[in-house]
């Protein structure tokens, strides 16, 4: 199958046929009303990785999914760190589609149909390296909470490896019983650390 790549990495499959084929395989793209079906980045560096497709220029001659990737990337500064999640997903058998903010990706259960199953998971993906607003993440939890998904963070590490927590808000409930702490102390908060002075 071939696509026509755009500078921003993204592909169009203009062939009707092909387009179907490509979307009825895991539900990349969105159809267009010409028979045709657009990728966006994820899914057009992914399927030329792959090998499912091949990217050509304005004059027919091939793009390697390098190159694709090159493009995308240049258009998007987190697009390395994201694809490497996309495609870790994608790889274990899940639909994923770029979202739209607050999330990178939504994601249906296993089987899923898009369109008709709701998805089950919203993704964030971050670097290891890279810091990150903790206020943030509890609102993308309450807002996941709110929506009935389970937030997932997928964190990327300097290999390249792929580690999955689930983030959830908690709620904090009961009670502890008072107890006696033992002699009372003086202590001078530095930054990060509590200095207790021990005469």
């Amino acid at each position: 199958m071939t696509g026509r790549v755009a500078a921003d990495g993204t592909i169009r499959i203009a062939d009707p046929a092909e387009a179907s084929a490509t979307y009825g395989r895991g539900y990349f793209g969105t159809p267009d009303s010409n028979g045709g079906l657009g990728l966006d980045r994820y899914d057009s560096v992914y399927l030329a990785e792959m090998g499912r497709l091949v990217g050509v220029d304005a004059r027919a001659r091939p793009v390697p999914w390098p190159e694709v990737f090159r493009r995308s990337a240049r258009h998007d500064p987190v697009f390395g760190v994201r694809y490497l999640v996309y495609r870790d997903l994608r790889q274990r058998g899940y639909v994923v589609r770029a979202s739209p903010p607050p999330v990178a990706f939504t994601v249906l259960p296993r089987g899923g149909v898009l369109n008709k199953t709701p998805s089950r998971f919203w993704v964030e993906a971050i670097s290891e390296r890279a810091p990150f607003d903790l206020a943030h993440l509890f609102e993308l939890a309450e807002r996941a909470q709110s929506a009935k998904k389970t937030l997932l963070l997928g964190v990327v590490d300097e290999e390249s490896d792929l580690t999955y927590y689930r983030v959830r808000r908690p709620s904090p409930r009961g009670a502890l019983p008072a107890r006696r702490l033992g002699t009372p102390a003086e202590a001078w908060l530095s930054h990060d650390r509590l200095v207790v002075y021990d005469e």
